[in-house]
């Protein structure tokens, strides 16, 4: 999926879903919204790091714990509210939202009014 992000025409996926790509990719959140045609949708998931380090500060989880779910290949961590944020200011209208234990699941649609 990484490799095969930068081959897609801009403006042209109806529908984009990266799961968690963009945790263990360098490339930004901009790169994949980008390739989304107006009207179109994108998917994704992740660890929710502010809900990770409420966890480790209460105790709920150990540091092996911890170091897993922030690394374990990963290259960048993000909290829902930065990734419903970077969908917003890019044009994109948050559908869904879900937000379980540490994992985030969010659907969006690229605004038709921004062509």
């Amino acid at each position: 999926m990484l490799d095969e992000i930068n081959s897609i025409v801009d403006a042209s996926a109806m529908e984009l879903d990266i799961q968690k790509s963009l945790e263990f990719s360098t490339l930004s959140l901009k790169d994949f919204l980008k390739k989304i045609h107006y009207g179109g949708r994108i998917y994704l998931m992740g660890n929710d790091l502010d809900s990770i380090m409420i966890a480790y500060n209460q105790l709920k989880i150990t540091g092996q714990q911890l170091r897993e779910l922030l690394y374990n290949g990963r290259q960048q961590c993000f909290t829902i509210s930065e990734v419903v944020g970077e969908l917003e200011s890019n044009g994109f209208k948050v559908i869904e939202k879900i937000l379980n234990n540490f994992q985030y699941a969010i659907k969006a649609e690229r605004n038709v009014n921004n062509v």
